[in-house]
């Protein structure tokens, strides 16, 4: 009977956080289908929608290590209803916009909202569940990401088709707020066996600080400051490459903005392989995450010469290579994210850890979705490529560099 009560909060538990960072990523991904159709519309440049979307992730990036840190000391259950509505909101404005300027304002706004969600849900997921369930919970909520992105792509793409991109936010935010309310219940309803508060959990002061001195004695031992460069040469490739994709095919192929985002579709269906390649050959052949991550780079760069050397001759042979990029840096991202904050857990540094390194990602993405589109209206895709492959080159070497420093710091933790 007991056994079946687990397994039921369990699956519960998968549910509510499984839904709720699926909605963050339609809230997120919504603009990348619709650059096209603004640019048009609004009589812009895609360097004006780059801006908008850079404001976006300086933002998120500029929250992660609050967040992170006000993860670990107050109620995850509040931070990520907060993100979430907030989220939700600004969606439901921008699509009301005009305004480069204001849309800029916006955007921001909802990415300031959305770093609130991430590193306190893994907080609460740790809290709840048991390390080794907690590990399978993140890796599973990495299928979101591939999740928001075909159900974004494929709502835009019929929004585009038989409304205007406006909707494609306006029915997201809804979405989002419904989302809101459904965290907020589904999670009163799990804790309310548990001694999770909503508003504040107090901690012993000595412990506290204890636990940070100990942290900052494993940030250097871990090897972490190398992988929070890393984090951000992966942050420049997969939102960066992702955001663009749309527009790069359509302006490529001179195809249509709705053929280019269908055609998108797939990626996210292939991307869902990137997670569980990242476990699996983490676990099975080199059994530490930074080493995998090293290979991974490795491939995406193989992959972008191939690209450069036989992508110009059809759109769909372009399409491929960048499903396998895109799948990789996927993969990465779970490592990154997903499972090198868990070895965290003894030192009380979860939430903290996750928004450092999603910090350094988001810085990267910030300087990709504004540099891929200045460097897409003044030099042209070709010139993109390779700087996509040089950044793919960086992070194999830092990768290769720093892995040993981290394989020691987990044998002994």
């Amino acid at each position: 009977m007991e056994e079946k009560k687990s397994i039921r909060k369990e699956s519960f538990l998968i549910c509510i956080t499984w839904i709720t960072y699926f909605t963050v990523y339609l809230g997120r991904l919504n603009i990348s289908a619709c650059i096209s159709d603004m640019v048009a519309d609004l009589d812009v440049t895609k360097e004006s929608i780059g801006i908008v979307i850079s404001a976006f992730f300086l933002a998120y990036g500029m929250g992660q290590v609050l967040s992170g840190i006000l993860g670990d000391y107050i109620s995850p259950i509040l931070l990520v209803f907060l993100g979430v509505l907030g989220s939700g909101a600004a969606n439901s404005i921008l699509g009301c916009l005009s305004s480069i300027s204001w849309m800029t304002v916006i955007w921001s706004v909802n990415g300031l909202f959305q770093a609130f969600i991430w590193g306190p849900m893994a907080r609460f997921i740790t809290e709840l569940s048991s390390p080794g369930m907690s590990a399978r919970i993140c890796l599973l909520l990495s299928t979101t990401g591939p999740a928001g992105m075909l159900c974004a792509y494929g709502y835009s793409a019929v929004c585009l088709k038989y409304l205007s991109w406006r909707y494609c936010f306006g029915g997201v935010g809804v979405w989002t707020l419904v989302s809101a309310m459904f965290w907020l219940i589904g999670c009163q309803i799990m804790t309310r066996d548990c001694k999770i508060p909503l508003i504040i959990c107090k901690e012993d002061g000595r412990k506290r600080n204890e636990g940070i001195k100990e942290f900052w004695r494993l940030l250097i031992q871990s090897g972490l400051a190398g992988i929070i460069i890393i984090s951000c040469i992966h942050g420049i490739l997969k939102d960066g490459i992702s955001t663009w994709i749309p527009s790069y095919l359509a302006d490529s192929f001179h195809i249509s903005s709705v053929v280019s985002v269908m055609m998108t579709m797939v990626l996210p269906v292939v991307n869902l392989i990137g997670v569980f390649w990242a476990d699996n050959w983490n676990r099975r052949w080199f059994h530490t995450e930074v080493k995998t991550i090293a290979v991974f780079f490795g491939l995406a760069f193989v992959t972008l010469l191939c690209m450069m050397a036989w992508g110009d001759n059809k759109a769909v042979f372009s399409l491929a290579f960048l499903g396998v990029i895109t799948t990789v840096m996927t993969g990465i991202n779970t490592l990154i994210i997903s499972l090198i904050p868990l070895h965290f857990k003894k030192c009380g540094k979860i939430s903290t850890v996750i928004g450092i390194l999603n910090m350094a990602a988001y810085a990267g993405t910030t300087i990709a979705s504004y540099g891929f589109g200045w460097i897409a209206d003044r030099w042209g895709w070709g010139t993109l490529r390779i700087g996509w492959c040089v950044c793919a080159a960086a992070g194999c070497i830092v990768s290769l560099i720093g892995w040993r420093k981290w394989d020691s710091f987990r044998a002994e933790w």
